[in-house]
């Protein structure tokens, strides 16, 4: 009984106390929103971006009712249409992105527009063998039997255009390794640039995407070669291919970022030669559109290939930090960090050796410390998000580091890689799984648009006018929007 008794006195004593707040935890002075993390950007939003806020938002909600459970967030599937009649693909179709700072040489061009240029003018091998499905151009004097015309093979039905998707995308790669599956595609298409003029209507197809997807720079990583004469010659038909587009649309800016492969066959010395190409070459061809205002066309080097398969970038230190690649002028866009695996640690190198870019930084968010050196010396990341879905770096794009980068005050370019292979509206299908995938308002793409331009390897003076070119079309965007 005196238990009894003694434990009911306990129990009015507790309650007492948990009333008047002796004794107990009190409700802590702060609100849920004090623990969602805010992507810093620094203007306040006009009147009509905040109505045009409200609609995106709109849009968002009815893209999202598109994808349920077990299907890929936010990732145009090759067969599923639906994406596409959304308001919100159709906003990103708008949507004035400022520059595209990471492609790979002419793969930034779509599939579709690709497959324009090459269809009746180059041929594909139909023939069961090491080279089936390999494209090659009509006076390529490699081709090997059994090679038919791709128009005419699409015409009769000799080749569907499921099975070309197949033959040049990762499209059904099923269960093989993205990495496999690109390089294969790498090899099917190299037959098809022996033909020059192919070659250079490829670029200028590629920049019209461009244009027609808002970009107003192309950025593109080319890979340079250890002839002085060819990398000197691929430079100048690309160039010439930018003028053609320039003619008419005369606010558009094409800039080489040359590259070399650090795969296992390219040590530091066989690397530095191929660069060392690109740097007499950078001497020799200039943008000299406007005759009167000669500017740099080539603006800086890179190293390139799979990761987990190649070379480190500190093995390449001696070369990048010599007083030959200081004294050219051109900036380090280097590629890092692209990998899952726990001992890669290249956006350390990147940071290191002065890269005042760095291409897609994946795995950054393993180093805390280093995310707040990119942040506070604004080393921009060219993020790369359908890229990094195909090739299986991350398997929903909702958890994609990016988004940590951006609410850290990294600052975020949005890019295509390699559209081609990727069989995407280049920038186009990534701004769409960006937005959606990662919450992002207005003031979050304005912000990621402004970056592409801000942090391009543009000078200051071309910089400022590229930028007042983007704001006006930005003001008309958002006017439009909001109606």
């Amino acid at each position: 009984m005196k238990n009894k008794q003694l434990k009911k006195i306990l129990a009015i004593l507790c309650a007492t106390l948990i009333l008047t707040g002796c004794g107990a935890s009190k409700t802590r002075e702060t609100s849920r929103e004090d623990f969602i993390p805010v992507i810093p950007y620094s203007e306040t939003l006009s009147a009509d971006e905040e109505k045009a806020d409200a609609l995106l938002k709109e849009m968002k909600q009815e893209a999202d009712a598109l994808y349920t459970f077990g299907t890929p967030y936010a990732v145009p599937e090759w067969s599923d249409d639906a994406y596409a009649d959304t308001k919100l693909y159709s906003f990103c179709r708008m949507l004035p992105k400022g520059g595209d700072l990471h492609g790979h040489d002419d793969t930034m061009i779509s599939y579709t527009r690709f497959i324009d240029v090459i269809r009746d003018r180059a041929e594909i091998c139909l023939e069961e063998g090491d080279q089936y499905g390999y494209m090659y151009a009509y006076d390529n004097p490699d081709k090997p039997e059994g090679c038919v015309p791709i128009g005419e093979a699409l015409d009769n039905g000799t080749l569907t255009e499921e099975e070309l998707t197949a033959f040049l995308t990762l499209a059904g790669k099923e269960d093989q390794r993205g990495w496999d599956v690109l390089h294969a595609r790498f090899a099917a298409t190299s037959g098809v640039h022996t033909n020059e003029e192919i070659y250079k209507d490829l670029y200028e197809e590629t920049f019209r995407n461009c244009v027609d997807n808002g970009v107003i720079l192309a950025e593109l990583r080319v890979l340079a070669s250890p002839d002085d004469d060819v990398t000197v010659q691929r430079l100048t038909n690309i160039r010439e291919a930018y003028y053609r587009v320039r003619q008419d649309h005369p606010e558009f800016r094409v800039r080489v970022i040359c590259t070399a492969s650090k795969n296992l066959k390219y040590d530091e010395d066989q690397a530095g030669l191929i660069l060392d190409t690109a740097i007499r070459a950078s001497s020799l061809v200039k943008d000299e559109f406007d005759p009167a205002k000669p500017e740099e066309f080539v603006i800086g080097l890179d190293l390139v290939s799979e990761e987990d398969t190649s070379r480190p970038l500190k093995e390449y230190t001696e070369y990048l930090t010599s007083e030959e690649v200081k004294n050219s002028g051109l900036k380090l866009f280097l590629h890092c960090g692209e990998s899952l695996l726990n001992t890669n640690d290249t956006v350390i190198d990147a940071y290191t050796l002065g890269a005042v870019r760095a291409g897609h930084a994946f795995n950054l968010y393993r180093y805390p410390e280093l995310m707040e050196k990119y942040a506070e010396d604004k080393v921009a990341i060219e993020v790369c998000p359908i890229s990094n879905y195909r090739l299986d770096y991350v398997s929903d794009l909702r958890l994609h580091p990016a988004l940590s980068y951006l609410r850290n005050g990294i600052p975020v370019c949005i890019c295509s890689d390699d559209g081609v292979y990727l069989s995407t509206e280049p920038l186009v299908d990534d701004f769409y799984a960006a937005i959606l995938s990662w919450d992002l308002s207005i003031g979050d793409i304005k912000a990621i648009c402004r970056n592409s331009i801000t942090y391009s390897g543009l000078p200051k003076e071309e910089t400022d006018e590229l930028m007042k070119t983007w704001e006006a079309q930005w003001d008309e965007f958002i006017a439009d929007i909001a109606g």
